[in-house]
């Protein structure tokens, strides 16, 4: 008996505190982590009191200067006036009638044409087998409504000249330097020129153009039949 009775304490001071129905085993009340299983304990169950942290009093942080001068106080905002009502604007008196220009009619441009064609002369010396040709420029003109180039004798004999160089090599282009054939104080802003047989009447680039006034034209007939044509305008 008296060993059986030992082996029974052993037994009991080696087996572990129950837990009771809080999750709490005996002595210390489960620590600072209370667990509660409301299975079988009250809805409410004991909270561990815990020794507080020990935690050092903040340090004040010394004043900071301003940041930047002064803010200055600002004035008070003046009201804006009232505005004065504007008078009311007078009506313009009615100025002069302006006349108003009559159409450009076809009639007109080929009458235009018709006089500036009588009135080209040929004060200088056209190039030799060279035919003035201002009279066909401004017949083209005239058939699509154009006003007629006004005649420049220094421009024609230029024409007549850079038309005879072409036909006699059969160029159909332009030269190398168009504009070396302008006598002396004679000024062209373009040249136009063309090849072709004389059923197709005249051709040249700016013929129908409209940013010039002036102009002289000449065509001379090559050795293969075709009419080498050549214009100086300004």
């Amino acid at each position: 008996m008296r060993y059986v009775a030992t082996i029974a304490l052993a037994v009991l001071i080696a087996t572990p505190p129950a837990a009771d129905a809080c999750g709490r085993r005996g002595g210390h009340g489960g620590g600072c982590q209370p667990s509660c299983q409301p299975v079988f304990c009250q809805p409410v169950c004991y909270q561990p009191v815990c020794p507080p942290t020990y935690l050092p009093p903040p340090t004040p942080l010394p004043p900071q200067p301003p940041i930047g001068p002064p803010i200055k106080p600002q004035p008070p905002v003046r009201p804006m006036p009232p505005v004065k009502p504007q008078p009311p604007v007078k009506p313009r008196p009615p100025g002069p009638k302006e006349k108003i220009k009559e159409p450009l009619t076809k009639e007109k441009v080929t009458q235009a044409a018709e006089e500036a064609n009588e009135a080209t002369v040929q004060p200088v010396a056209l190039a030799e087998g060279a035919n003035d040709a201002l009279v066909e420029v401004n017949n083209a003109r005239a058939q699509n409504g154009l006003p007629p180039y006004v005649y420049d004798p220094g421009l024609a004999q230029a024409a007549s000249q850079a038309a005879a160089t072409r036909a006699a090599s059969l160029t159909e282009g332009h030269t190398a330097n168009d504009f070396s054939y302008l006598p002396a104080g004679a000024t062209a802003r373009a040249a136009g020129c063309a090849a072709w047989p004389p059923s197709m009447g005249w051709g040249a680039c700016a013929t129908l153009d409209t940013g010039f006034t002036h102009a002289g034209a000449a065509y001379v007939i090559g050795r293969d039949g075709r009419r080498y044509m050549h214009a100086f305008y300004r």
